[in-house]
């Protein structure tokens, strides 16, 4: 019932379009005023700006209400507008290959590729591949552990490592200070500050 009410409250899509349609040439004006105020600084146009806002009021994205003159809620969704655009320039600044002046800039980029060359990504594999091994091997007498550290660096975590391992909560925590300090004793320099 809410619903009904607040609908009632709204102009509907033709409504707004009859509002604009009967826009008189001093409603005009303060429209394009206010579009070319909004705009001053910016980086769009007040054309721009003032299409979009009839845009949105007619496919009904902005709801004006009975109450409210059409210009005055034109001129707020031109607000919400710029404002918009505006905040999303400043995320993303536009690059322009021309200076103030008309000329062409030179604009030299340089992109650094952080991955690693194929040499030193297969030297790093073969070596966590190693590191794995050797940590593996520190348990060649604990089955139950080899399993718990497969889990944990295949990512396996928690509950569903508990349950790979079929140990009581008790029994788990014990098996993994006995890891945590048979690797902390074979890799001190490992070790975090």
């Amino acid at each position: 019932m809410q619903a009904r009410d607040t609908g009632a409250l709204l102009l509907t899509e033709l409504e707004v379009k009859r509002a604009i349609s009967a826009l008189a040439p001093p409603g005009w004006l303060r429209l394009h005023k206010a579009a070319r105020a909004l705009c001053r600084n910016a980086h769009f146009e007040a054309e721009d700006l003032l299409q979009e806002a009839f845009e949105r009021a007619l496919d009904g994205s902005r709801q004006c209400s009975r109450t409210l003159d059409i210009v005055h809620f034109l001129v707020g969704v031109m607000r919400s507008i710029a404002s918009d655009w505006r905040k999303a320039r400043r995320r993303r600044p536009e690059m322009s290959l021309v200076n103030p002046t008309g000329a062409l800039q030179q604009i030299v980029i340089k992109v650094r590729d952080e991955r690693p060359a194929a040499d030193e990504w297969l030297a790093s594999t073969q070596e966590a591949i190693c590191l794995r091994q050797a940590i593996l091997e520190l348990f060649a007498d604990d089955d139950v552990a080899q399993r718990m550290l497969e889990g944990i660096m295949d990512g396996i975590a928690g509950a569903e490592l508990r349950c790979l391992t079929q140990l009581s909560q008790t029994q788990f925590e014990s098996k993994r200070r006995l890891i945590r300090r048979r690797i902390d004793k074979a890799f001190p320099q490992e070790r975090k500050p």
